[in-house]
């Protein structure tokens, strides 16, 4: 009685709910109350096994076991790690049961996630209940289920400095229904409860990228033998948009309420969705939710076509303020699976006559990829927006409108844009009373029809027939009718012609507004009220056609009249298997996907990068790359990491008339990204060429244009190109006419992710004299862009100085274009013009090395004249302090941050590579290796493995693709490799089969072949041994027997079941033999030979371990040692080895012939050597002049003996290195392209033992697990193992300054987030003699004198400019770091610090002189130095007692001048007209620069205010001003000797370390570009660099004047 009550109660519950959405309290019940389990907060838990206490059906599997993960998901297997499912689409690797598949967390409280098995009886009758609505015919009545909640959860969010904690959380329920036989789920989504509708994936960076989410089922990954495929899934959602829809609509006529039939004992090819749902009393309806994507499982119901700008429309907003008519809404539709059959007067599914009708769609149809349907068939949403219709004005080309009276009509497939009826030929009709429905019109008299009724053919039919054109021209209602109330507002009132009748009689205007209870009467059925007008044939139409619709049919699909693509910021979820893209051709009505003839993602998205993803389009598909990456989809390289470009330059030069021929000489472009820096290098350029080229900067142009810094909205050559492409440039000197063209050919990247360029030259270029410079000036290129070609076209003017000319200007016009692959198929928002601006143009040819290089600084934006000077951001001027693998993102004015590229971790002024193959983070999968790179890594599949189209994943290769077997032979495939089987009546090894008559013997065990394979001879009686060898006994079964005795030598042992003796049981002839029954001993280790055979015995049989058929295992003696003579089972191949189990060349034999005697001498041919083996395993291609390596990988020099060549070099990248004995790179001896390489005859360093440093950092690391968080701190070490000068906490900016033995130094502290300048006090070893240490001294005239740790450099001024070609070292100081520097104008002598030696010293600048010590006890880090040259007197600092001391210039009359209030003194200068000091301290609690007279009297603060780290100082002695450069504030600035007048000259420097005056410009040192600047004090604007080939820290600089000048620093 009472549980007849409780089924009735539910079901007149369920019933009444079935009007309205769910909502969260019409969930199943949950939580602790419930008895629910609950997971452990995170974001990525997987529960405990979950043993069921009956087990459930998944497809056609029976499972005993669930697991519930945080992802939103339930599986019967264990999950694996999260990156390999989160972010993918369907199907899955293993089995998936997907209410809400996306990146969730339930950290920090975000929601709790409930799970439990139920076999309440509450739970199962409303269980059964549901099914039974979904599935009318269902007689299901389950024994038990399972339930899932998620409450409340939230999406994964990255935790950033400036990120806000997201509040948006979901709630939804899974439940798994099912009894001995079926199963059923049920996905419920709450009104209102899902407020995120993806996640964002974890690599993405700060790319504004979400992934929606995925519903649905995947049986995963099947196996069969050998082989694996993919099982069969079904999709649910596809899109953004259908995951909104999921608390919105439903298929079971509630909305958020969803059912399916998951698993049967039965065949189930796939899941099936519910089918019930029909409209509900009360109005409610059945509502689609795949608005895009989904396939539904039948045609719907045509109805004809008419324009949506032909009715009005009023705008709705519901609760949530959307817009009715938008995307957001659901469109009202005929079920395609009921009848479309007019519905009775009183019918429960008549509309109230109301402005608000109740919205009735079809059924979801979702994605599923088993079984395909005969057309891939997507339903799209119709508009249903909620407004008065409108008569369409009479405007129609005469359409032919159907009999009226017919009373059961079917028309075509709405897609048809001209639907064909047969023209009945019935008798003169009499009508009756029309089933019309039109309930308010007055009814129109027809004639009574007498023939029965006539049926309409489908659109399908062929041919149709027309009416008879003697039918009278219809009247169509007057645009003054009243408008008559439609529920469809999109449906025009069509006027119809009586075909027997003269005058038809329509409604007139005076006729009650007419009211139409049901939208869904076949007569007429119409489409989406979106359709552009539909054309009806015209009554003369002898044979009408049925053209397929175009574009605008597509388009007019959707609310508001445009076309929803695929967003081309998320990849596809499905990887392009059962999705298809919605802006495809398409019919009318019901969308048909025809990709027969186009390319789409799922052939072709291998083609993209893997660091991309795939998009398809109506006309094909798009690849882009991921955010933190750049390019054009098929290549992308990661964002901010400097790159390498390697070619060849070839061609014919005329250099005036001396022709010049380039053989195939080599090619290497460095590029710094992050800033647009190109540095480009030709070596082998003959002389009388090289000084010809020079102005020829467009070769090297190509490579400063590809990687030019971007612009915000704007893309650098390589974004649009990527790594295939074809560069044509024609250049034309001015005055001689002289023409040159230049091909530069792109060829992709190679194995290091290395752009690779052939070049090619022909022409002819004008004499430039040897010796010369040429000099260009910063000049702006306007570059066009069209599909698949960039255009470009400039003059360039260019100056040569010579001695022999003096300076003179010519010019040349330079016209290129550069075709490329183009994806037109996307909407590329690239403007079609960019201007590209080039600073900083450096064109020089090295004599000596016969180098030709380039260097230019390259930007990419909008085209835009000169104008007056604006605040530029440092990342766009190249003056920030991001590391060069780190990429710079402007701020507001001069404000910027600095983040590490993709593939690198720091604070983005110092970043390192991250190892992605040690630290798992590779996208490598199963089968693959993983190889590291600098900022990526590359995947190099396993022997007997090739990549499929992803680039990443590897798949066997079916070798028995390709005969290879014996014609009378099977081939069977296994992983990484195959083997052949003779078939039945056949014998041999599977590729040689002959004809056998006896039985098919089985397959021989492990005793049987070793017995076999020592029976050599046969006679009448059998097999015979050889004499004297060992036969193993078998028994039976074919198994070693226990005992084994040798015939001839009467010798006995025991052996294990895999024939090996076991140890200490062997007894000698006559003596009583082993109990082998007794426990064996314990086994000694595998010798080689042994674990060799082991790890190929595989597998297992009744009989012992067999090894996998077709394998080669190895053959061991007794004493486990390789046998000489080995033979391949299968093959028949046998060859000698030596002890190592290495094959001794010449020794195979073919099968069926004699086989070596390994107990002859070797042939003279030795083994390979260490160094051949490692070269012959790279060198695999074979071509007719030998073994070549794979392109781009570096392959080692072998001597004539067979040893590593002391010097290495990669030919690809021209590095070059020292080797050890074993091939092992010595450090510190590799050099970049064009440089001398290393002298590998001097002994290389002794190996060294671990340092404090590196003991320190280990241990730190082993104490965080080797994961340390960015607030730990971590020692960093140099390559030495030494303390690195600087050091920060973690990420951070957080820095501070150490000693040699760790120390912090005090007051170095950074603040506000400036990275502290700190001194190395240790010199680098010196790993080469040292020469003599000898003065070059610099030409005559001034010239800057730099310190650079081991050396002094000299850079010649011609003018103010500087001589680039003519730096030279000035002298060379090997174990030094030299620190301060300056010059004694009146002997001609340079004075410098020495923080490593810790002395002071000079040199005079003349040839041949030495340096001299004058200073060198009582010093710990000295540093600035100043020169008094009139009272022949120097000022040093020392930042480390904090000291201010003042000796002769000899060294004499030391005295210190200033040993308080002093904390980081570093840089000093001197007046010597004035007789004033001043020097710098940068303590970072409180900068300052001060002033004394030069005996130390009248001390005083000059500027404390507005500094941050003031490295730099000088005094100039033209203008009397002192100066400083300000590594904090990134200013310049000067004022009087008394500290007034202060004002900025610059205010946007780098990293400025040392500053010198000299004319009217100012020279700096700076450490962020490892150079030389040069700043104009007229301009305030930088007109030179210089950056030494050999890149490290520049510290103090100084002027050598040819002779005294009145005051200076």
């Amino acid at each position: 009685m009472w549980d007849k009550a409780t089924v009735f109660l539910l079901k007149l519950s369920w019933t009444f709910c079935l009007v309205t959405a769910i909502e969260r309290r019409d969930l199943f019940p949950y939580g602790p109350h419930s008895g629910d389990s609950a997971l452990p907060e995170g974001d990525d838990e997987t529960s405990e096994v979950l043993t069921l206490k009956r087990p459930l059906y998944f497809y056609e599997t029976k499972f005993s076991e669930l697991y519930v993960g945080t992802n939103g998901i339930i599986s019967p297997q264990d999950f694996p790690r999260e990156t390999q499912y989160v972010d993918d689409g369907f199907p899955t690797d293993f089995p998936v049961i997907a209410p809400f598949l996306s990146d969730l967390d339930t950290s920090n409280g975000k929601g709790t996630i409930y799970y439990r098995e139920d076999d309440s009886t509450e739970v199962l009758i409303r269980a059964a209940e549901e099914v039974k609505r979904g599935f009318p015919e269902s007689t299901f009545s389950p024994t038990a289920a399972f339930i899932a909640t998620w409450d409340s959860v939230g999406p994964y969010q990255e935790v950033t400095r400036n990120s806000v904690p997201s509040n948006r959380v979901n709630t939804f329920q899974v439940v798994l229904a099912y009894d001995d036989t079926d199963t059923y789920a049920l996905f419920l989504y709450p009104r209102n409860e899902l407020q995120f509708y993806g996640t964002r994936p974890k690599e993405s960076y700060n790319v504004q990228l979400e992934l929606p989410a995925r519903v649905g089922f995947s049986r995963g990954e099947l196996s069969f033998l050998f082989l694996r495929k993919e099982g069969p899934f079904y999709s649910v959602t596809s899109s953004e948009q259908t995951v909104k829809n999921l608390h919105q609509v439903g298929n079971t006529g509630v909305p958020g309420l969803w059912l399916y039939h998951i698993g049967s004992s039965f065949p189930l090819d796939n899941v099936v969705g519910a089918e019930a749902g029909g409209a509900q009393s009360g109005g409610d309806s059945v509502v689609t939710l795949d608005s895009t994507l989904n396939n539904p499982g039948q045609p719907s119901q045509p109805e004809p076509d008419y324009p949506e700008q032909d009715y009005s429309e009023e705008v709705y907003e519901d609760e949530d303020g959307q817009k009715e008519g938008e995307a957001e809404e659901y469109p009202t539709a005929v079920r395609p699976d009921l009848p479309s059959y007019p519905e009775p007067p009183g019918s429960s599914n008549h509309y109230p006559s109301s402005e608000d009708p109740s919205e009735q769609l079809p059924d979801s149809f979702p994605v599923a990829n088993q079984p395909p349907s005969d057309t891939d068939t997507t339903q799209l949403p119709e508009s249903h927006p909620k407004h008065e219709p409108s008569y369409p004005e009479p405007s129609y080309p005469e359409p032919y409108y159907p009999e009226p009276s017919y009373p059961e009509p079917s028309y075509s497939q709405a897609s048809y844009p001209e639907p064909s009826y047969p023209e009945p030929s019935y008798p003169e009709p009499s009508y009756p009373e029309p089933s019309y429905p039109v309930a308010s019109y007055p009814e129109p008299s027809y004639p009574e029809a007498s023939y029965p009724e006539p049926s309409y053919p489908q659109a399908s039919y062929p041919e149709p027939s027309y009416p008879e054109p003697s039918y009278p021209e219809p009247s169509y209602p007057e645009p003054s009718y009243p408008e008559p109330s439609y529920p469809q507002a999109s449906y025009p009132e069509p006027s119809y012609p009586e075909p027997s009748y003269p005058e038809p009689s329509y409604p007139q205007a005076s006729y009650p507004e007419p009211s139409y209870p049901e939208p869904s009467y076949p007569e007429p059925s119409y489409p989406q009220a979106s359709y552009p007008e539909p054309s009806y044939p015209e009554p003369s139409y002898p044979k009408p056609s049925n053209p397929q619709p175009q574009d605008p049919d597509v388009q007019a699909v959707y609310p508001e009249g445009g076309v929803i693509p695929l967003p081309e910021s998320s990849p596809p979820h499905t990887q392009g298997r059962s999705v298809v893209s919605v802006d495809e051709d398409v019919d009318a009505g019901v969308f048909v996907y025809n990709t027969e003839n186009r390319e789409t993602c799922a052939q072709f998205e291998g083609q993209c990068s893997r660091h991309a993803y795939c998009s398809d389009y109506s006309s094909g598909f798009c690849c882009h790359c991921h955010l933190g990456y750049y390019g054009n989809g098929r290549h992308c390289l990661p964002d901010g990491v400097p790159h390498r470009v390697n070619g060849k330059v070839s061609g014919r030069v005329l250099v005036g008339a001396t022709p010049v021929d380039f053989g195939s000489v080599d090619l290497h472009a460095y590029v710094v990204v992050s800033d647009g820096r190109a540095y480009t290098a030709i070596s082998h350029i003959p002389e009388l060429a090289g000084w010809a080229l020079m102005p020829l900067s467009p070769i090297g142009g190509l490579f400063g244009w590809l990687f030019a810094l971007e612009l915000t909205g704007h893309e650098n050559g390589f974004s649009v190109t990527g790594a295939e492409f074809a560069r044509y440039a024609d250049v034309t000197f001015y005055p001689g006419n002289e023409r040159l063209s230049i091909i530069q050919t792109a060829q992709g990247l190679d194995s290091q992710n290395y752009l690779t360029v052939s070049t090619e030259i022909q022409g002819q270029v004008p004499f430039v004299p040897p010796g010369a410079t040429v000099q260009m000036e910063p000049y702006k290129e306007v570059y066009q862009y069209l599909p698949s070609v960039v255009k470009s076209s400039s003059l360039r003017e260019y100056t040569v100085l010579s001695v022999e000319s003096g300076s003179q200007t010519f010019s040349y016009q330079l016209s290129q274009n550069v075709t490329y692959r183009d994806c037109r198929h996307g909407h590329r928002s690239l403007p079609d013009t960019q201007q590209l601006s080039v600073e900083r143009v450096f064109m020089l040819y090295s004599k000596e090395e016969q180098v030709l290089r380039y260097a230019l600084t390259n930007q990419i934006g909008p085209v835009r004249e000169d104008s007056k000077p604006v605040v530029v951001s440092p990342c766009y001027e190249g003056t920030h302090e991001c590391d060069m693998t780190a990429q710079c993102i402007p701020g507001e004015g001069t404000q910027y941050q600095c983040q590490c590229a993709t593939g690198y971790r720091g604070d983005g002024r110092t970043c390192y590579d991250t190892d992605e193959c040690a630290e798992g983070l590779s996208s490598c999968g199963s089968h693959s290796l993983c190889v590291n790179l600098q900022g990526s890594h590359r995947c190099e599949c396993q022997s007997g493995y090739h990549f499929t189209g992803d680039g990443r994943t590897c798949t066997d290769i079916d070798e028995c693709a390709n005969p290879r077997c014996d014609p009378h032979a099977t081939c069977y495939n296994t992983p990484g490799s195959f083997h052949c089987r003779c078939v039945p009546g056949y014998k041999g090894d599977g590729f040689q089969c002959v004809a056998s008559p006896e039985p098919t013997q089985p397959p021989r065990t492990a005793c049987e072949q070793h017995r076999h394979s020592l029976q050599r001879e046969l006679r009448p009686r059998g097999p015979h041994p050889a004499v004297g060898v060992y036969v193993p006994q078998c028994d039976e079964e074919g198994q070693y027997q226990p005992l084994q005795c040798h015939g001839s030598t009467g010798h006995c042992w025991c052996v294990d079941s895999r024939g090996q003796e076991r140890p200490g049981t062997r007894t000698l002839p006559g003596t009583p033999p082993t109990r082998c029954d007794l426990p064996e001993p314990t086994q000694p280790p595998r010798t080689p030979c042994e674990q060799h055979r082991h790890s190929l015995q595989r597998e297992l049989s009744p009989r012992g371990p067999r090894p996998a058929v077709g394998v080669y295992v190895p053959q061991c003696d007794e004493e486990g040692q390789y046998q000489p003579l080995q033979c391949h089972g299968s093959t028949g191949h046998c060859w000698c080895v030596d002890s190592r189990g290495q094959e001794r060349p010449g020794t195979r034999t073919l099968p069926g012939t004699p086989p070596t005697r390994c107990d002859l001498p070797e042939p003279t041919q030795p083994p390979r050597t260490a160094c051949e083996q490692h070269r012959h395993s790279l060198q695999r291609e074979l071509s007719p002049r030998g073994p070549r390596p794979a392109v781009g990988v570096y392959v080692p020099q072998c001597d004539e003996e067979g040893q590593y060549q002391p010097l290495q070099c990669h030919g690809s990248t021209g590095h070059c290195w020292c080797v050890d004995s074993r091939g092992q790179e010595r450090p510190g001896t590799r050099t970049p392209p064009g440089t001398p390489p290393t002298r590998c005859d001097l002994p290389a360093p002794t190996q060294r033992p671990e340092t404090v440093c590196e003991r320190w950092r280990a241990s730190l690391l082993d104490h965080y697990g080797g994961r340390p968080a960015a607030h730990h701190f971590i020692p960093q070490c140099d390559d030495l193992g030494l303390f690195n000068p600087l050091q920060c906490y973690g990420d951070s900016s957080y820095c501070w300054c150490v000693d040699q033995d760790g120390r912090e130094l005090e007051g170095t502290r950074s603040q506000h987030g400036v990275t502290p300048a700190c001194i190395p006090t240790v010199a680098p070893p010196t790993l080469r003699t040292t020469p003599r240490p000898e003065v070059t001294p610099p030409p005559a005239g001034a010239a800057l004198l730099y310190a650079q740790g081991q050396q002094i450099g000299s850079l010649p001024l011609n003018g103010t400019r500087l001589s680039m070609d003519k730096a030279a070292v000035l002298l060379a100081l090997h174990g030094s770091i030299v620190v301060g520097i300056d010059y004694d104008c009146r002997e001609r002598t340079v004075y410098w610090t020495d923080v490593a030696a810790r002395t002071i010293s000079r040199a005079s600048l003349e040839p041949g002189a030495e340096p001299e010590s004058v200073v060198n006890s009582g010093l710990l880090s000295p540093e600035g130095l100043a020169v008094d040259y009139l009272r022949r007197s120097m000022f040093w600092v020392d930042s480390g007692l904090d000291k201010i001391e003042a000796a002769r210039l000899d060294g004499t009359e030391r005295r210190v001048l200033f040993d308080t209030d002093l904390v980081n003194p570093r840089a000093i200068a001197v007046d010597p007209r004035g007789g004033n000091l001043y020097w710098t301290d940068w303590n970072r609690e409180g900068p300052k620069i001060e002033t004394s007279t030069v005996d130390g009297a009248n001390r005083r603060v000059l500027v404390k205010d507005d500094i941050g780290l003031p490295n730099a100082l000088t005094f100039d002695p033209l203008r009397k001003q002192l100066c400083w450069a300000d590594a904090g504030t990134k200013r310049l600035e000067c004022a009087q000797p008394d500290g007034t007048g202060r004002h900025v000259i610059h205010s946007n420097l780098n990293y400025p370390f040392s500053l010198v005056s000299y004319s009217n410009h100012f020279y700096y040192t700076d450490w962020r570009r490892d150079g030389v600047m040069a700043l104009s004090r007229d301009t305030n604007q930088f007109t030179d660099e210089y950056l030494p080939a050999q890149r490290s820290h520049l510290y103090g600089i100084t002027v050598a004047y040819p002779r005294c000048v009145s005051g200076r620093k």
